[in-house]
Parts: structure tokens; C-alpha cells; sequence
């Protein structure tokens, strides 16, 4: 009984090292694979950064391409308008003369008919 009390015992021992061989792998490859998992984190997040920050500018870069665009066209939106708001007063100033000259001239036509009815009548007397 001694005897097989120290073989249990010795095989206890034997046994509790293979687990504890076993967990000390397991607790190796857990380490292992947290400092992977860490690195690929930090890797993932240092894309991201970088994507955002490309991102980032690019949106800029267009919105100021976009904003001097709009800037372009309005202002030649605006000299048209220039144009055709002063060609407009232009037609409207030679429109305006034309009828003050045919109301002047209407007046001289006036005018001369009635000097030459005056006329026709003196003469007939």
C-alpha cells in the first residue's frame, strides 16, 4: 500500500505538470495572440486614420473646387445680366428719343397745316 500510495502520488505530480505544461501553452498561445490581435488593431486603426485624413482632404479639395466654380459662373451670370440690363435701358433711351422726335415732328406738322390752310384761305379771299 505505501508503495502504490507513492506510485499515486508520483503520478498525481506527473499529471498535475502535464496540465500545468498544457495551460502554461495555452496561456502562451492566448499572449501571442492578444499581441496580434493588438497589432492588427493598431494597424486597422492607423489605416482608418489615414483613410479619414485622404478623405478628408479630398472632400475639401472638391468643395473648393466646387465653390470657385459656382463663384465663376455667377459672376458671368451677373456681367450678362449687366449686359443685358444696360442694353435694355440703351433700346429704351433711342425708343424714348424716336418719340419725343415724332411728337416734335408732330407738332411741326401741325404747324405747317395750319399756315397752309391760312395761307389757302387768304388767298382765295
Amino acid at each position: 500500500m505505501v508503495l502504490r500510495a507513492s506510485y499515486d502520488e508520483k503520478l498525481r505530480d506527473l499529471e498535475a505538470k502535464r496540465i500545468d505544461a498544457i495551460r502554461a501553452v495555452d496561456v502562451a498561445a492566448v499572449a501571442t495572440e492578444r499581441e496580434r490581435s493588438n497589432q492588427t488593431a493598431t494597424v486597422l486603426a492607423n489605416q482608418v486614420s489615414s483613410s479619414a485624413e485622404t478623405l478628408r482632404n479630398l472632400v475639401a479639395s472638391t468643395a473648393a473646387a466646387v465653390a470657385t466654380n459656382l463663384q465663376n459662373v455667377a459672376n458671368q451670370l451677373a456681367d450678362r445680366l449687366s449686359l443685358l440690363e444696360k442694353s435694355q435701358y440703351q433700346i429704351g433711351g433711342r425708343d424714348q428719343q424716336r418719340d419725343v422726335a415724332k411728337v416734335d415732328m408732330g407738332k411741326y406738322v401741325g404747324w405747317i397745316i395750319a399756315l397752309a390752310l391760312g395761307l389757302a384761305k387768304i388767298l382765295k379771299l
